[in-house]
């Protein structure tokens, strides 16, 4: 085969490859990472908040995953408390406190951002299993900035 044919077919496959859709996967799991079982029905997730002074941005903590396995079936409420004061969960439509990034069908419901921002809540139905969900945490300075979002994991 030509060097010069060779070259376009590589060329072509790799633009191909760049314009395909994006695809989230199963999450590794990483025996390292904080895991939260929740075995009740309503589940509490303690977020805190670190500034990095040097770069001017604000990080948030929480467990990396959730793991909803065990315990009872069907719904679930489930509930993130910022105990940081001074930031809040956004309440943009553009950058919502909350974004479910695999395809959540009709498992996700009733999505509540209460107590001045602090908490936010949302129900889950719990009535797939063997289905990991990836969603995105979005929190907000009092003064209106936003702080890097947080891409954690719900093992179902």
């Amino acid at each position: 085969m030509r060097i010069g044919t060779l070259f376009l077919i590589v060329f072509g496959c790799a633009t191909l490859v760049g314009c395909s859709s994006r695809v989230f996967v199963k999450p590794i799991f990483n025996p390292f990472a904080r895991t939260v079982p929740c075995t009740t029905r309503d589940c509490s997730l303690p977020v805190t908040v670190s500034e990095n002074a040097s770069t001017k941005t604000c990080d948030l903590d929480v467990a990396e995953y959730l793991n909803v396995q065990g315990g009872p079936s069907g719904q679930r409420s489930l509930t993130w408390t910022i105990g940081t004061d001074g930031y809040q969960f956004s309440r943009e439509s553009y950058k919502y406190g909350i974004f479910i990034k695999t395809d959540p069908g009709d498992e996700f419901k009733n999505v509540q951002i209460s107590g001045n921002g602090k908490s936010l809540s949302i129900q889950f139905n719990h009535q797939r299993t063997g289905i990991d969900y990836g969603y995105a945490l979005t929190v907000r300075r009092t003064d209106g900035s936003f702080c890097n979002t947080l891409d954690p994991w719900l093992i179902s």
